[in-house]
């Protein structure tokens, strides 16, 4: 068993562990049905959990031209391309059926995630092409559509081409938002995200596929071997590069069985492809010194066939001998374990450690108020009863004073947000600005260069794009200073809310009580839409008094109403997530001369524009921590009222209480609940402690 098994099968423990415990807590603690409620809304948000631990450790966003065959490659990667020969026109055909719908011609999908489950509830039938579950650009909740659809039924949510009439009678005239595909058998523990790219008209499309690019662990980008990469494809290959952020990208030319002609030189036609398109990457995406960006490129592409892997399982299926041989060799020349060995070097790496660290943190967060309350209750049953009514008077009180402090720390981390912001913006200021940086690197260039040409303004672009990481990650400017200073702020957030938490605890309170980390700051993994426009109203708050930005800060803003984090600290490269969205677009007009200068004129507003998206993404990055802070101050509060509704209903009727024979009933279940939160807290850090 390696290090990450025994991570997760010691997650796996404390998970089930957890729902129990906390699916018995109604049988010892009395409480209104909105107690009850939440506790059956946690136990179901740990079923949940249960089943991302049991399947998924990694999300993978797959990034490709339209009909690359990602669709298909998806399906293959999971084990779920089957191959079936039908006659045709009086011909056998072969026609190989996958979970998402896939198609020679170009088609335009919504953001589709194929999702593997275990289901240790026994209640999930994700069974055959699995369970299709659709999210409506109307709504802000998933609707189940059913188990085991046909190819036509999800071809009709998925492709906006498709025949509306093969959905429900009641989804006809609604737009899909994006769908979802559960699926209990599969060959990786990996969510993967079939992306139709950016840039879509469709700007909750683009919402969606920003968030889950920002979600990816790591990228497959998809072309397909029967044409190379073109300058069609640089527009998306300059955003993946932009959004990777130092985030591995796996090259793939899928569909080298239709592209298996031997030229002059003795080779396939799909290792020209390969060639011509690491050629490519080579020669358009470089370092400023001039050589290939190998952190980004890679190893460059790999060959693979989910059809020939698909169709050597037909083949070993008729349990023949010559025909298994077959099978298995057309198995190997398909690649495609080779390409799955690749997906799990990263899942080892570290990406399944961080996703077993993660989920321990969210399952803590959903159990400890529970054990709060279990605990509060258990002490005071411990209370004598002439000393009641003192208790629920100092509760009261503390209550009171909680609340007012509550809110004046609110207000005190928006101002310390507010001065690290303003720090971060002076850099932007001075004789050595972005504006000046972009002039003194590209105007010389610009000038010797035909910029109507688009192979020309892409090389420009990705120079644009390199000084800007280069001005970006320098000594003293906003990337590194605004690393440290988000360090600092979330320490300084930590040490406020912990003086403000212990000053509301008793002193037999305070060694029970388990200490705030930074950890605690980390957003929770689902959140309503009025949690994301409050974050983003706050950060819209705060960066206006930072700066008046001339497009408007809700505007710049916009781009993480999906929830998106957009600076990655610690990464500079990952700066290019930042101003990916800036491009030059060339004049209409047929003079070289006026069109470079309105390139070079042009760099002052994207250095505006850089400033303005750093500044944004910063506030949104640090106004999810106030959030969060919030979060745990209501949280404190909501201890203290429960408790001290609890002494409230034990003096109304304080003669019904068996308070030994109750006493007894929690001592056993807030044991076992302090158990598994140490458990948890021990794994959510095991990330750590393993890079340490």
């Amino acid at each position: 068993m390696t290090d990450l098994e025994g991570l997760r099968s010691e997650l796996n423990r404390m998970l089930e562990l957890g729902s129990r415990w906390l699916a018995g807590l109604d049988a010892v603690l009395p409480g209104d049905d909105g107690a009850r409620e939440q506790r059956a809304g946690d136990v179901e948000r740990l079923v949940r959990l249960r089943q991302r631990a049991a399947s998924s450790l990694i999300n993978i966003g797959l990034l490709g031209g339209f009909s690359s065959g990602k669709s298909f490659l998806l399906s293959g990667l999971q084990g779920h391309l089957t191959l079936r020969q039908v006659v045709h026109g009086g011909v056998l055909a072969d026609q190989f059926i996958g979970i998402l719908p896939s198609a020679p011609t170009p088609t335009t999908s919504c953001p589709a995630t194929v999702v593997p489950v275990k289901d240790p509830e026994g209640e999930l039938s994700a069974g055959g092409r699995g369970f299709l579950r659709v999210r409506f650009t109307d709504s802000d909740e998933w609707e189940e559509i059913g188990p085991d659809l046909s190819p036509i039924e999800v071809a009709a949510y998925a492709s906006t081409e498709a025949n509306v009439t093969a959905r429900r009678e009641r989804h006809w005239d609604r737009i899909v938002a994006e769908l979802e595909l559960l699926i209990d058998t599969y060959e990786l523990p990996a969510k993967l995200y079939d992306l139709p790219g950016h840039g879509s008209p469709n700007e909750i499309h683009n919402q969606i596929v920003r968030d889950r690019v920002h979600n990816a662990d790591c990228f497959i980008y998809v072309a397909n071997a029967t044409r190379s990469l073109s300058d069609d494809d640089l527009e998306l290959i300059r955003f993946l590069r932009a959004e990777a952020g130092g985030r591995r990208v796996v090259w793939v030319v899928t569909a080298i069985d239709r592209a298996l002609e031997i030229g002059l030189d003795n080779k396939p036609a799909w290792q020209a492809t390969v060639d011509l398109n690491n050629r490519y990457l080579h020669e358009n995406f470089t370092l400023p010194d001039g050589r290939p960006d190998l952190d980004f490129i890679g190893a460059g592409f790999q060959p693979v066939s989910p059809a020939l892997e698909a169709r050597g399982a037909y083949e070993a299926a008729s349990g023949e001998p010559d025909r298994v041989a077959r099978g298995n060799e057309l198995r190997a020349a398909g690649r495609m374990d080779v390409l799955r060995r690749a997906v799990n070097d990263v899942i080892q790496s570290g990406a399944g450690r961080h996703h077993v660290a993660l989920v321990a943190a969210q399952t803590r967060a959903a159990l400890e108020p529970h054990w709060n309350v279990a605990a509060d209750e258990l002490r005071t049953l411990r209370i004598p009863v002439d000393q009641l009514t003192d208790e629920h008077d100092a509760l009261r009180l503390r209550v009171r004073t909680f609340s007012t402090a509550s809110r004046l720390t609110i207000g005190r981390l928006e101002r310390l947000l507010d001065e690290r912001l303003r720090t971060v913006d002076r850099a932007f200021s001075g004789r050595r600005a972005l504006a000046h940086h972009l002039h003194a690197e590209l105007d010389a260039q610009v000038r010797e260069t035909d910029v109507r040409r688009a192979r020309n303004l892409h090389r420009l672009e990705v120079r644009k794009t390199q000084a800007i990481e280069e001005w970006l990650s320098q000594d003293g400017a906003p990337t590194p200073l605004w690393d440290a200073q988000f360090a600092a702020f979330k320490s300084d957030v930590v040490a406020i809310l912990a003086e403000v938490v212990r000053e509301s605890m008793t002193e037999d309170e305070l060694p029970r009580a388990r200490p705030i980390n930074v950890d605690d700051l980390v957003p929770p993994a689902e959140r309503s839409p009025a949690e994301v426009q409050d974050i983003v109203q706050r950060a819209a708050g705060i960066v206006s008094l930072v700066a008046p930005l001339a497009t408007g800060v809700a505007t710049a803003l916009g781009v993480v109403t999906g929830g998106l984090a957009l600076i990655p600290i610690g990464v500079a490269a990952a700066a290019g997530a930042l101003y990916g969205g800036i491009g030059y677009r060339k004049s209409r007009r047929d003079s070289n001369d006026v069109a470079r200068t309105d390139y070079i004129n042009h760099l002052d507003l994207a250095a505006a524009q850089v400033r303005q998206n750093f500044i944004s993404a910063a506030g949104q990055s640090g106004s999810e921590i106030i959030e969060r802070a919030q979060r745990i101050l209501n949280e404190r509060r909501s201890q203290l009222e429960q408790r001290m509704a609890s002494i409230a209903t034990r003096m109304t009727d304080s003669e019904h209480y068996d308070l030994e024979e109750r006493i007894r009933a929690l001592e056993p279940v807030v044991a076992e609940g302090r158990e598994a939160l140490d458990a948890l807290n021990a794994l959510a850090h095991s990330r750590t402690s393993q890079d340490a």
